[in-house]
């Protein structure tokens, strides 16, 4: 982990000083073959994770499990959990009837950043006349976020960007009705560019634009949702089901949809208003929005983005110290960490100083730049809100769009520097897929059968035969399979009373820094709702400082794999630790059956670790903060953008 923060690091300089130069140059009309070019560039750094086995990410192999409950004729919502938007359930069976492999959802995403690429440069040139495409061009080819999270992870935030775009694009070019259609689309597929609606409600110039806009907006997110959230009804679930839990607010009981769709309602109606009566009644809402509109100028938005950046550096710079650092599934370093925070806080400083030092509105006052800087700051509180929760570095894509639409120079290249300075400080901390892995205090990285042992508990079931059920361990590849064959009973009430456990004697040394790392998976595909085959837990015996042996569990008795397949888990021992225990001498896998089935239950690595408050690269993190910050003082021009634009001329 450490060692890909360190390269990571070094890469972000690097990308900042290659845009940098292309900022230098005098640029004319891009050509077809510079973007050609810069195509190649995107798909090239793209494609080389293909065929690679997804570890940084597994979320296309949930995917995956989604897609087998829809072949097997189950609907999202009402058969099975499925927490997305209705339109992903399309693109994902789409995927299992023509290639279901991980790697189609990475081809799927390096195709929507190609088609990315070439819409930011429709916008950038057509619409807000920006001077530096090219650069804008070569960061969106070369943008480390975009190679990790579509090549290597693929998910389909580059798929809703590129529908948001083409959204952006329809309404700086005055087609309303088909930018709403586009917004709704998109939300459908993932729900924050819902919030691209409050801009473009704000600036539409008239009730006419905000009507076709806000109507064509929800037109467009019912159709494309309506057939499945209607077969979800039918087959006895909720009409308008609760599938995205991670914009929830955690400290209220409401769910943060709900309640935006529900503002622009009373948005919309306030904004309509003067075509009703009695007009006093709302002349103040209307006063309101009026000096809203006043307020947002390029000072005020530049300003809210530097303050935005200050607050997520701070946030990285204490999460460390956050009690969900000790049971989360990743992990906060304090020197990584503090590092990417200070970097991060005083990239916002510098912002916040360019807003405190505009004066007045630019030539670019239009609402094409009023949306870009607005979605900026709505679209950073959003993930900002994300911190009550938990959340992952790729959210941060849900801004990236904007920022390389960045007209100004310097706003660009430090916001762009900043975003990708913070998106590690939230990546899931598995880097294997990339070559760098944590250091193991113990590990069993391919289970082999030997060492395991099986025992079959009917306890519970004293009228069932030991004969009547087979269980077993078999090596498959680089995974130890433990399996159990119930399906000689044909009484659940039976099945259910039995329990198979395997278990190995190990010897694992216990600190309260000590962290237990497992990948487990199953062979089942059942529905998430009725239908779980087994029940699994993963359990230890340990030694007390006296002598005495005691139990615990690492993976408390979960029913996860009824609905996925395969999951990572990372569990602090610091709890364990507490009670004195000083030492791991035992690990057990737990199946309880559910249903009279053929379960396998797989591990593909086992391995203990020290949770890194620091890490022996401490004193590379040191020099890796000289470097950005004399990366930033080389990209950085003090001189005012009027008076860059001046030298151009």
């Amino acid at each position: 982990m450490a060692q890909f923060y360190l390269i990571y690091f070094v890469w972000i300089g690097i990308f900042v000083l290659t845009v940098r130069a292309f900022l230098d140059e005098n640029e004319g009309a891009v050509s077809r073959e510079f973007v050609l070019l810069s195509l190649i560039i995107l798909i090239g750094t793209r494609l080389v994770f293909l065929g690679i086995s997804p570890k940084l990410s597994i979320d296309t192999l949930w995917y995956l499990d989604f897609g087998k409950f829809m072949m097997q004729n189950k609907i999202p919502y009402a058969e099975f959990y499925f927490p997305y938007p209705p339109f992903f359930a399309y693109v994902i069976y789409l995927v299992m009837l023509i290639a279901p492999i991980p790697d189609a959802f990475r081809v799927i995403a390096i195709a929507a950043d190609a088609g990315s690429l070439l819409v930011l440069r429709k916008i950038s040139e057509s619409r807000l006349n920006s001077d530096h495409t090219r650069a804008m061009l070569i960061a969106f080819a070369l943008l480390p976020m975009g190679i990790i999270e579509s090549g290597a992870n693929g998910h389909f935030e580059a798929l809703v960007n590129l529908i948001m775009l083409l959204a952006l694009y329809a309404f700086l070019k005055k087609q309303f009705m088909t930018s709403g259609i586009g917004l709704g689309v998109a939300t459908s597929i993932k729900l924050y560019p819902a919030f691209l609606l409050i801009p473009m409600l704000a600036f539409a110039r008239n009730h006419r634009e905000r009507r076709d806009i806000f109507f064509a907006a929800v037109t467009g997110y019912v159709v494309a949702g309506a057939p499945i959230m209607i077969l979800a009804w039918v087959s006895g679930g909720a009409l308008l089901p609760v599938y995205i839990p991670l914009l929830s607010l955690t400290i209220l009981p409401v769910d943060l949809l709900p309640v935006f769709f529900i503002g622009m309602v009373f948005a919309f109606a306030a904004i309509e208003q003067p075509r009703l009566q009695p007009r006093e009644k709302w002349a103040g809402i209307r006063r309101f929005i009026h000096l809203f509109n006043d307020l947002i100028t390029k000072r005020s938005l530049t300003i809210l983005t530097g303050v935005m950046f200050i607050l997520l550096g701070i946030y990285s710079i204490a999460a460390p110290f956050l009690p969900k650092n000790n049971w989360s599934y990743w992990r906060f370093a304090i020197d990584s960490s503090s590092l990417r925070g200070g970097i991060g806080v005083i990239i916002g400083m510098i912002i916040v100083h360019i807003g405190l030092k505009t004066r007045g509105e630019s030539s670019e006052s239009d609402e094409g730049w009023k949306i870009v800087h607005l979605g900026i700051v709505i679209l950073l509180s959003i993930i900002g809100i994300q911190f009550i929760g938990d959340y992952y570095g790729w959210y941060l894509l849900w801004v990236m769009p904007l920022i390389i639409l960045i007209s100004d120079r310097r706003l660009f290249l430090l916001a762009l520097t900043c975003t990708l300075i913070l998106y590690p400080a939230y990546t899931y901390d598995n880097f294997a897929s990339l070559g760098f892995d944590e250091p193991h205090t113990w590990s069993d990285e391919t289970p082999q059968p030997v060492g395991w042992s099986a025992y079959l508990n009917l306890t519970a079931a004293p009228s069932v035969h030991a004969d009547q059920i087979s269980v077993g361990i078999r090596q498959d590849s680089n995974r130890a399979v433990f399996w159990c064959n119930t399906t000689q009973i044909q009484n659940i009430s039976i099945v259910q009373n039995i329990s198979v456990i395997f278990w190995k004697n190990v010897s694992i040394p216990l600190t309260e820094d000590t962290e237990f790392v497992t990948e487990i998976g199953c062979n089942w595909d059942p529905t998430f709702v009725d239908e779980k085959y087994a029940f699994v837990a993963i359990t230890g015996e340990g030694k007390l400082a006296n002598g005495t042996m005691t139990s615990f569990d690492i993976l408390g008795l979960s029913g996860s794999l009824s609905n996925l397949t395969q999951l990572h888990w990372r569990r602090l021992m610091a709890p364990i630790y507490s009670r004195g225990v000083v030492e791991i001498t035992g690990i057990q896998l737990k199946i309880y059956p559910r249903l009279p089935q053929f379960v396998e239950v797989y591990l593909g690595y086992i391995y203990t670790t020290t949770r890194q408050v620091g890490s022996p690269y401490t004193g590379w993190y040191a020099l890796l903060g000289v470097w950005l910050v004399a990366v930033i003082a080389v990209m950085y021009d003090w001189r005012s953008e009027r008076s860059l634009k001046r030298m151009r001329e």
